[in-house]
């Protein structure tokens, strides 16, 4: 329980019986740390809990109460406005598939591409490439988060080509600078790339295109597990 929970009950004139026997409610999303929650979040709970009391309790009644009479449909609590209030009502409903968010892929330095493929010709090796989120939390003030790590290594000797740590905002262009800029220090092009997730793929496929490397989808990534396990141990060892 943190202090700002503890001063929110207080102010609200709450009690609680039994040693840390206090209500915690988080904000979960992918990346960040559990979080407090906001005035929207707060209002949307103040509606639902009553709700899932409302379903919990006659549930106990009726065992079959979540039984529905029709594949896909489940039961919910609707709304409905009456005068000044809101009344609500059970419906059975059918939900659609969750949409993935995907976000538009950033443009390319067209110079940069142009410049790289006058001055590299070199072609060899198959490079592993993924991205993860890192097992260390960064705090900067804010809601701490798990930033994003990129790994590139080749695929027959293991050897960590680069890593890179990104935010969670800017993460794409990141990627495009760094797979960019470890082409021009090494001066080579993969000759293939083995990816795993449809993620990579998206972030990978502009710059493979651009420089005719083929990119394939692999079960696993051996000489990358590796590295990621001994990255993974570094952190346990640092904290």
């Amino acid at each position: 329980m943190k202090e700002l929970d503890l001063k929110v009950i207080k102010t609200l004139g709450l009690k609680f019986r039994g040693a840390q026997d206090w209500p915690l409610f988080r904000n979960y999303q992918p990346g960040y740390m559990p979080w407090y929650l906001n005035e929207e979040e707060a209002l949307y709970l103040t509606a639902l809990i009553p709700q899932a009391l409302d379903v919990a309790l006659r549930k106990r009644e009726n065992a079959n109460l979540l039984v529905s009479l029709q594949k896909g449909r489940y039961l919910v609590r609707i709304s409905v406005k009456a005068g000044e209030t809101l009344a609500w009502k059970d419906e059975w409903r059918e939900f659609a598939p969750v949409e993935k968010t995907v976000r538009d892929v950033p443009p390319l330095d067209e110079l940069r591409l142009q410049r790289i493929k006058k001055t590299v010709s070199r072609r060899q090796g198959v490079w592993e490439i993924d991205q993860f989120y890192s097992p260390g939390v960064v705090d900067e003030g804010g809601r701490p988060y798990f930033p994003y790590v990129f790994l590139w290594v080749d695929h027959d000797t293991g050897f960590v080509l680069h890593v890179r740590v990104a935010g969670l905002s800017d993460y794409q262009s990141d990627f495009y600078d760094q797979f960019l800029g470890l082409v021009e220090k090494i001066k080579v092009l993969p000759d293939e790339i083995l990816i795993q997730s449809e993620e990579v793929l998206r972030l990978v496929e502009p710059i493979a295109s651009r420089f005719g490397i083929r990119v394939k989808t692999a079960e696993s990534l051996p000489a990358l597990e590796k590295a990621r396990n001994g990255l993974f141990s570094f952190f346990a060892d640092k904290q």
